[in-house]
């Protein structure tokens, strides 16, 4: 049992060189958990003359983790570029994703250690805002190679509090939205195997497709017209149109930190795909919906 910390710098220079890897006076990041695995991807033989494996040499490097957090959206800005590309005056549009570079520590008594991940991509990230929570955001990623570092001893910690449910409010258009929680998932279909011969580290960070943008709003029983505009296209619809056409908007998830004062702003053109009900017993009734994201979306988020 023991303690760990983890710390995120932009990479510069060539990708997967380490170039502003994290330091001893890089602040760390408060996080929940986080994981890695090295994947030495083994190449076996297996030949004729033999009931086993005749031989195993090294393959394809695969290095992945997650980091799950309570969202601190200051704090987290290495991780957020490295996902959406980088803010401009703290607005994240959907751009190129960015490499980074990780340091992760661990102490158990008195051993310590810390492992450097070079060329790290953060392929994807999930925010949750449920009632009773705090506001939450998970990082899947990958990296192209990982090394010794120099345990922080001393590592300290940017003085910023999470943000948390009954500080986020949602809007479609100028509509309010009652909703006990809503998922954002942003996936920005990164290739994990873009290897190349005369290398067994992953080469550069690219992209295959496009980025998926959708999630889920579960809304309150009496939100009858937001389930009408997800059923008909309009709040006031009664019927599919003979057009097919979806219900859109734009969303819009405003969270305060704990002071009250502005914390960070997600602006979503969204169209519903799907929605769904539930009646059990003479409970509350369950209502969500499905969305995407469709369109170039400025002002992605914005930190204040």
């Amino acid at each position: 049992m023991g303690i760990s910390y983890i710390k995120a710098t932009a990479e510069t220079g060539a990708f997967g060189s380490g170039g502003g890897a994290p330091s001893a006076s890089t602040e760390a990041i408060k996080v929940n958990s986080v994981d890695y695995t090295v994947d030495r991807g083994a190449m076996k033989e297996n030949t004729t003359d033999s009931y086993t494996t005749n031989q195993i040499l090294g393959g394809a490097l695969k290095i992945s983790g997650s980091i799950d957090t309570n969202f601190r959206p200051t704090s987290q800005a290495p991780l957020l570029a490295a996902c959406f590309g980088t803010a401009t005056a703290g607005v994240y549009d959907i751009e190129e994703p960015t490499a980074a570079c990780f340091a992760i520590g661990e102490k158990t008594g008195a051993v310590t250690q810390e492992r450097l991940f070079y060329g790290v991509g953060v392929k994807s990230c999930e925010f949750t805002f449920e009632a009773k929570e705090y506001v939450k955001a998970k990082y899947d990623w990958i990296a192209a190679d990982v090394l010794d570092g120099t345990y922080d001893s001393a590592v300290t910690y940017p003085t910023e509090d999470p943000l948390v449910f009954w500080g986020a409010s949602l809007t479609v258009g100028a509509t309010t939205i009652y909703s006990k929680s809503v998922s954002l998932s942003v996936d920005r279909a990164i290739d994990e195997d873009q290897f190349v011969l005369g290398n067994f580290k992953l080469y550069r960070l690219t992209r295959t497709d496009v980025t998926d943008i959708s999630g889920t709003i579960t809304i309150t029983e009496e939100q009858l017209s937001e389930l009408n505009r997800a059923m008909y296209g309009t709040t006031s619809g009664t019927a599919v149109p003979s057009t097919n056409a979806l219900g859109n908007g734009t969303l819009t998830i405003t969270c305060l930190r704990p002071s009250g004062a502005a914390g960070c702003v997600f602006s979503l053109p969204i169209t519903y795909t799907a929605s769904s009900f539930k009646s059990e017993n003479v409970g509350e009734f369950d209502k969500s919906i499905e969305y995407s994201v469709a369109g170039a979306p400025t002002a992605f988020l914005t930190v204040s």
